[in-house]
């Protein structure tokens, strides 16, 4: 997977992603360099935008042993189902679902994922690729109207909801959760051959348990 990720994506694998996706880079902070480009079999591209492709081909070749909970399509297929774009910006506070239709947007800061890291997971970080997919297969499901449907309470006063009532409800939190879940138990051990990034996909998925108001903690 880390090799996979750490190259060019192919001209061809930019074409079949472009197809599928509107990818928009509103805000790229390594613009001022191609690491790939056309003259090389790729397309000109800058780090940024490599990671970005090399994290959707990724998220093509993924292969489970089980179906996902919440759908019967793989994984890519189900995403590029739910959403037909993707922006990047710099001036939203939080990453979101959608503007405009079907279309999520990323917010690109220096400690986002995307930006530090071409590893699936930087073992220094804890944090890297895997983290990217994870927020596009979050929010995409925001776009199939799921709404998070239990509010927070800080200081006894209720904020605006974040979190979800049950993991069987299936809304963002619960595919994020299943979603690390399979990452962790259920992947081809051929491509996601490194234990520790199991092992990171299975703590993120008991971290998000924290997500669901009425689940056992």
């Amino acid at each position: 997977m880390d090799q996979v990720l750490a190259r060019c994506p192919t001209v061809q694998e930019v074409a079949a992603i472009n197809g599928d996706l509107r990818l928009s880079f509103e805000a790229d902070p390594t613009a001022e360099q191609l690491v790939c480009t056309a003259a090389t079999g790729s397309a000109d591209l800058t780090l940024l935008q490599r990671r970005i492709y090399q994290t959707l081909v990724v998220t093509k070749q993924l292969q489970f042993s089980q179906p996902l909970p919440w759908t019967d399509k793989p994984l890519y297929s189900w995403l590029v189902s739910a959403i037909k774009g993707i922006r990047f910006r710099s001036e939203i506070g939080n990453s979101y679902c959608c503007d405009p239709k079907d279309t999520i947007n990323v917010r690109v800061a220096s400690n986002v994922a995307f930006v530090t890291t071409d590893r699936w997971v930087n073992p220094q970080s804890g944090v890297g690729l895997m983290d990217t997919m994870v927020l596009f297969v979050h929010e995409a499901r925001h776009n199939q109207d799921y709404r998070h449907t239990c509010a927070m309470i800080q200081n006894g006063t209720p904020i605006p909801n974040t979190n979800d009532k049950t993991i069987a409800e299936m809304g963002a939190w619960g595919v994020q959760y299943y979603l690390d879940t399979w990452l962790a138990n259920y992947s081809d051990p051929g491509f996601i051959n490194d234990p520790y990034y199991r092992q990171l996909a299975l703590a993120d998925a008991k971290t998000t348990r924290e997500r669901f108001c009425d689940e056992p903690k």
